[in-house]
C-alpha cells in the first residue's frame, strides 16, 4: 500500500504519508467467485488472477497472495 501512497503524493506534494501500528491497520478481505455458467473469458479472467502473473500484479499494489480457503490470517503472508 506505500506504493499507492507515494504515486498519490506525487501528485499532490502536500499529503502526508501516515504509518500505523499493526494493532491499528485494517484488513480488507476480497473474494473472487466464478459462476456456473459463465462465460469462458469469464474464467480465463479469473484464472489469470489466480496465476503466478495475476499475483505479481496484485502484489505489487499491496495485495496478499490469494489462498483458497476460508481460514485466513490477513496479517499472514500464507494461507
Amino acid at each position: 500500500m506505500l506504493r499507492a501512497a507515494v504515486q498519490a503524493r506525487v501528485l499532490d506534494p502536500a499529503l502526508h504519508i501516515v504509518f500505523l501500528p499493526r494493532e491499528l491497520s485494517v484488513a480488507a478481505p476480497f473474494g473472487l467467485t466464478v459462476l456456473n455458467g459463465a462465460s469462458s473469458e469469464g474464467r480465463q479472467f479469473a484464472d489469470f488472477i489466480l496465476s503466478p502473473k495475476g499475483q505479481q500484479i496484485l502484489a505489487s499494489y499491496g495485495f496478499i497472495p490469494a489462498c483458497r480457503t476460508w481460514a485466513r490470517n490477513p496479517f499472514r503472508d500464507v494461507c
